[in-house]
């Protein structure tokens, strides 16, 4: 028929194509660059549905994953749903004409499977002292800095001598990382609390170039820095995507007054 020819309607020979067939033909024209999922969805897909016509293993797929709820956790899950939606999205291509019905992992037919909201863990200030007393001597500093102000990783790691105002114990951040300007665009001057400040005035007198952490060399650091940690371990929810003059860390709050 001219309309099977043309693929707009499925032959006799693509209604029988299976579920294997078509993870061999996605791995033959895709692959996947994760071995994780790869390993995954070979151990709870194919055995299921391999040799399952398309239609059938579409109807058995929300059972399949749903029974798997315990065994694998949401965000497992819902990488094997995505695998599957794309599936059916290159079967139902023109090109090869598989499917030709509507996608059938669809929000509708199939939901997402809901993920605990993450919280990301923070320093307590009572756990700072001991969180500093096993960072290497020469990191303290850095580290102090990031704990007590709260700045996103590239600000810290873009501040310069001039940055620092020793009299009124102040810092101005004014750029992030190579950028002449900060993430939210404007400068802000926060204070520099008591317990910090021997940290940063170590850190000046030992850097030899302007930067106030540089690199071995001398030279700005990248943000790819061999310790760096989460820009935001310290920062609290309010301030995290607060201008720079404004957030403050706890550890600011409870040990240092805030600039007039």
């Amino acid at each position: 028929m001219r309309q099977q020819r043309e693929g707009l309607v499925p032959s006799d020979d693509t209604r029988r194509r299976t579920f294997g067939e078509l993870m061999n033909l996605w791995q033959e024209r895709y692959g996947l660059r994760s071995q994780t999922i790869k390993l995954s969805v070979e151990k709870h897909l194919r055995p299921t549905l391999g040799k399952l016509l398309l239609g059938g293993a579409a109807a058995a797929l929300p059972a399949l994953l749903n029974s798997k709820i315990g065994e694998l956790s949401p965000s497992s899950l819902n990488h094997l749903r995505a695998y599957c939606h794309r599936l059916y999205a290159v079967a139902s291509m023109r090109s090869v004409g598989w499917w030709m019905g509507p996608n059938p992992v669809n929000r509708l037919e199939l939901p997402k499977f809901k993920e605990p909201k993450r919280k990301r863990p923070t320093v307590a200030a009572e756990d700072m002292p001991r969180v500093l007393a096993a960072v290497s001597p020469e990191w303290r500093p850095l580290f102090a800095t990031a704990f007590f102000l709260g700045l996103r990783r590239g600000e810290f790691l873009a501040l310069q001598k001039e940055d620092i105002d020793l009299r009124d114990w102040t810092i101005t951040v004014r750029r992030s990382n190579d950028a002449d300007v900060t993430k939210g665009g404007d400068d802000g001057t926060v204070p520099i609390p008591g317990p910090l400040r021997p940290y940063l005035d170590a850190a000046i007198k030992l850097s030899p170039s302007k930067w106030v952490f540089p690199a071995a060399d001398g030279s700005q650091p990248v943000t790819r820095h061999p310790p760096m940690f989460a820009r935001n371990a310290q920062r609290t929810p309010q301030s995290r995507d607060a201008p720079c003059r404004a957030v403050q860390s706890p550890l600011l709050e409870q040990q240092a007054p805030r600039s007039p």
